[in-house]
């Protein structure tokens, strides 16, 4: 009896460490990561995080092979794309406050991603929902679920017109991603850098009279002058990311439970 309880209590092992491939959900949501069998009374060091799950900028920035060992060393994908449009389409290069826009987030393969803002308060959400309530600029794109894998994925979020009094203010768009099977599981990462334009710009008129007048900038991006502006890029990551861009280490089983 006793070795059917040891292959019923590894087979629940692996069960539930193949669940922890691909989703988002695991980073941002700690008390999930716990109830899926990963809390420290697991037997698992939760001191390798940043934090606690509640910082809405972090993102995985090393690899955390007690945890996660298929997505291994996170590394810059440069053919990820992200692009900033209006409403109507039109793609723009900065933001405007009190207006709303949307991301488009493209990948070479499916995947499952976390996008994250920086600072966190700089952009709202709307669609998809912010994955918490606590972190508006924080999303769970494909809801941490296999099935919901895509090569891109478009999202709707609104400029707070206070965003209006920082000058020379930028949001940090970034995008931690992962397939869902093999190699493609390994974290890829890429990072856009886009200028709040000034209340003054032609392109944010009818949005600034919006906040002028005291709304809050949920309001539709308008469609008039400003032109088309170019694709964002993905540009280098911030120093956290190490620069390693070899293949990930070789994947470890988790520590024993128990």
């Amino acid at each position: 009896m006793p070795a059917v309880n040891s292959l019923t209590a590894l087979l629940a092992l692996a069960l539930a460490w193949q669940g922890a491939v691909a989703y988002p959900r695991f980073w941002y949501d700690r008390k999930y990561l716990a109830s899926q069998g990963y809390a420290t009374k697991d037997g698992y060091d939760w001191s390798v995080f940043p934090d606690d799950g509640t910082n809405c900028t972090s993102y995985p920035d090393k690899p955390y092979l007690g945890f996660f060992p298929a997505h291994g060393m996170p590394y810059l994908d440069s053919a990820i794309g992200m692009s900033f449009m209006r409403p109507d389409g039109t793609n723009v290069a900065s933001l405007c406050p009190g207006a709303k826009h949307t991301i488009k987030v493209s990948f070479p393969i499916k995947r499952l991603a976390l996008l994250v803002t920086s600072p966190n308060h700089a952009v709202h959400f709307s669609s998809p929902a912010p994955a918490t309530s606590s972190c508006p600029g924080r999303i769970d794109l494909g809801m941490s679920k296999n099935s919901n894998a895509a090569s891109s994925f478009t999202a709707t979020f609104t400029v707070p017109c206070s965003a209006a009094t920082a000058n020379g203010s930028t949001v940090v768009f970034t995008v931690n991603s992962a397939g869902t099977e093999g190699a493609t599981r390994r974290w890829a990462q890429a990072h856009a850098t886009v200028p709040i334009a000034p209340e003054s710009a032609a392109e944010c008129a009818a949005a600034a009279a919006v906040c002028a007048s005291g709304g809050s900038g949920k309001m539709p991006m308008p469609s008039g002058s400003g032109g088309s502006g170019p694709r964002v890029a993905a540009h280098k990551p911030p120093p956290a990311m190490g620069g390693r861009r070899n293949p990930p280490p070789t994947r470890r089983p988790p520590p024993h439970r128990g």
